[in-house]
């Protein structure tokens, strides 16, 4: 039976190759995010099959009082550039979503786009805007660290839900075996870390009540030249 849960937003994806609604732990979460179809440069919706069984987690989610969104995704920097640059192709992707949003009676959507080119920072927000003109809840996945300051986090954040990829801090390819999510950072590790990371944000002006702290249920295991911290890693 169901029990009384979260009193803080816990936002979950649940992977396409993973779509077994029974296994969710429903009483620990308050979003759960079907992920994920894709976009292509046209605002064309794709893949749609992977949000996987809507009405299932719709019925989950009303037993439980979870919310469900729908994850779309697109991780090339090129194809962002042409897709946010035009105001047609923006259009027509959130007429996408809107209408699957209103078919479905999901609660929201979920914006996955990565390597998000710097030039496309204004239209990404402006697109943003749009989307949640149409949309009831709208939530962005957004970088541990922003690395060519292509994310307006404080015009964002007046339309959206920040979720924070607070993982990749050490990756498969990086030099050093490390952690993929440090707490703290400094020696013997870069100074970037969730706490960083959450100060950056707040420091950019996000609105705190809209910034989620997403974090990994997975670890690296690398080959190193030794036992020794930091050690360099060997391979991937």
């Amino acid at each position: 039976a169901p029990t009384p849960g979260p009193d803080v937003t816990v936002y979950g994806y649940l992977a396409y190759w993973a779509d077994n609604l029974e296994s969710v732990p429903w009483d620990h979460l308050s979003h759960i995010a079907l992920f994920a179809a894709a976009t292509d440069i046209e605002g064309n919706l794709s893949n749609t099959s992977r949000w996987g069984d809507i009405e299932g987690a719709l019925e989950y989610g009303k037993k439980y009082g979870v919310k469900v969104h729908l994850t779309v995704v697109n991780f090339d920097s090129g194809e962002l550039k042409l897709l946010l640059g035009s105001a047609s192709a923006r259009q027509r992707l959130i007429d996408g979503l809107s209408q699957v949003v209103e078919e479905t009676g999901v609660d929201g959507v979920n914006i996955d786009f990565e390597n998000l080119p710097s030039s496309r920072r204004d239209e990404m927000t402006a697109f943003v805007n749009d989307l949640q003109a149409v949309v009831d809840e709208v939530v962005l996945a957004t970088p541990a660290v922003d690395w060519t300051n292509a994310w307006d986090y404080e015009a964002l954040s007046k339309n959206a839900d920040l979720f924070i990829m607070g993982y990749g801090y050490h990756w498969s390819g990086s030099k050093y075996a490390g952690p993929v999510d440090p707490l703290y950072g400094g020696s013997p590790w870069s100074a970037y870390a969730l706490e960083w990371t959450a100060l950056d944000y707040v420091s950019a002006g996000a609105d705190p009540a809209r910034v989620i702290m997403g974090l990994p249920l997975y670890g690296y295991h690398w080959p190193t030249a030794s036992n020794d911290v930091p050690s360099e890693s060997l391979g991937s």
